[in-house]
């Protein structure tokens, strides 16, 4: 290549670069998994465009799809996990087996609709990690009615988190393993009905015993790292299922809600890949923040 022509290529990604359309950039726009460890196995990769992927299970056979042109990484139709107009139940639980694996990495483009206004005890559930005979560890989109709401791990576990700062809660030898761990890194987690496509991950490493605190929770909002907690106690013994699931039939909270409008969790693709890899060094862990104690109650 003669210098005129390698002069040209450098300008063009240069100006590739600053549009975010660079390989970073290609991989931010298209909703590719900037924070998956290195050497992880993908288990599941599915688009959700029209059906289910091999290996994930639909308890009630009831997924149902919307069309979309808008979502990120495979527009045209994505999973719809709602509740209908004058409903007080949701539409479906999905989920996927995991072999007992001590690390698991989850990666999802995530939006509602205008209309979804959340439950009255403030918690919204949306994506699990769990081993069920011991605990379940889900993401939750936290706040008031109709209010903007902030994307938080919780834990409902037979063993304890409780002194962590930025925890509330977790203290089972106390009477109660619920709680959650609040976003620490300092950057944005609230995110408000209806405003788009949210990219969503989280990553887990399961601590060696019930009190070694040698597990890690970590999860991300539109790439940037949320929530840091890298010597906690977590499903010792490996996790054994992810799912979908908004449990919205477990609560009494829904009696209360607005029954004329339906709320809906749009899901485009999901990702899944578990094994030996080294979490991404590209988002370094954030100062622990202060607790913020708010009155939520978990069903």
């Amino acid at each position: 290549m003669n210098v005129y022509c390698r002069n040209i290529m450098a300008l063009l990604v240069t100006i590739l670069s600053i549009n975010g359309l660079q390989a970073g950039g290609v991989a931010e726009a298209s909703g590719s998994w900037p924070n998956e460890p290195s050497g992880a196995t993908t288990i599941v990769d599915c688009p959700f465009s029209g059906s289910l992927c091999p290996g994930i299970w639909d308890v009630y056979n009831s997924a149902t799809y919307a069309t979309d042109a808008s979502a990120p990484l495979s527009p045209g139709s994505v999973l719809d996990s709602f509740m209908a107009t004058n409903s007080m139940t949701g539409s479906g639980q999905w989920g996927v087996n995991l072999p007992d694996v001590k690390e698991v990495y989850v990666g999802t483009w995530w939006s509602t609709n205008t209309d979804f206004e959340g439950y009255s005890n403030n918690t919204n559930k949306m994506l699990f990690a769990r081993r069920p005979e011991m605990d379940n560890n889900f993401l939750v989109w936290q706040g008031l009615p109709g209010q903007p709401k902030t994307i938080k791990w919780y834990m409902q576990a037979t063993y304890d988190n409780c002194g962590f700062p930025g925890t509330f809660g977790m203290c089972y030898s106390r009477g109660d393993g619920t709680g959650w761990f609040e976003p620490n890194t300092g950057a944005n987690a609230t995110v408000t009905a209806g405003s788009g496509w949210h990219r969503l991950e989280f990553y887990l490493k399961t601590s060696t015993t019930k009190t070694s605190r040698d597990g890690i929770v970590r999860w991300w909002l539109d790439g940037a790292m949320v929530g840091n907690y890298p010597a906690v106690n977590l499903s010792p013994g490996g996790l054994q299922e992810f799912q979908i699931n908004q449990a919205w039939d477990g609560s009494g909270s829904c009696a209360w809600r607005d029954s004329r409008k339906s709320w809906h969790h749009f899901w485009d693709h999901l990702h899944i890949s578990t094994g030996q890899g080294t979490p991404s060094a590209d988002q370094p862990a954030g100062p622990p923040a202060a607790p913020r104690i708010a009155g939520v109650t978990v069903h």
